[in-house]
């Protein structure tokens, strides 16, 4: 198992533990403000796990074999650039 896949895994346990958290409170009818601020934190939890899981993917599946020109690789980390905002 690579690095990535690693982190990956365990952005995701820290995710679930984040939405089992954010669950209990739904439950419990918790104040408004601290269920807002938990779905927030999870919600972005999540974009930087996505954007992380297709960053690898296109890092990996995409140009792993190919030599990329200087304008290939100006597209290339303009695209992760969009990817991670």
């Amino acid at each position: 198992m690579t690095d990535n896949c690693k982190q990956a895994i365990n952005h995701i346990s820290r995710l679930q533990g984040q939405l089992e958290a954010l669950k209990k409170k739904i439950d419990a009818e918790a104040e408004c403000e601290e269920t807002v601020q938990l779905a927030l934190s999870s919600a972005r939890s999540f974009d930087g796990l996505r954007g992380k899981i297709i960053q690898g993917f296109i890092q990996d599946k995409w140009f792993a074999d190919k030599e990329m020109t200087a304008t290939q690789l100006q597209d290339f980390e303009q695209l992760l650039k969009l990817i991670k905002s």
